[in-house]
């Protein structure tokens, strides 16, 4: 179950930086990428 979190939080860190940056484009900073994690990582 562990090694699945792991997983999942990697792909999500790694889709929120690329998408985040695309997306937010230099908001990023402020927090929004943060957030966005965040979001993912609750789901």
């Amino acid at each position: 179950m562990f090694v699945l979190l792991a997983f999942f939080v990697s792909i999500s860190i790694e889709a929120g930086n690329r998408k985040g940056s695309q997306r937010v484009g230099g908001s990023n900073s402020k927090g929004k990428g943060s957030h966005y994690v965040g979001g993912k990582k609750g789901k």
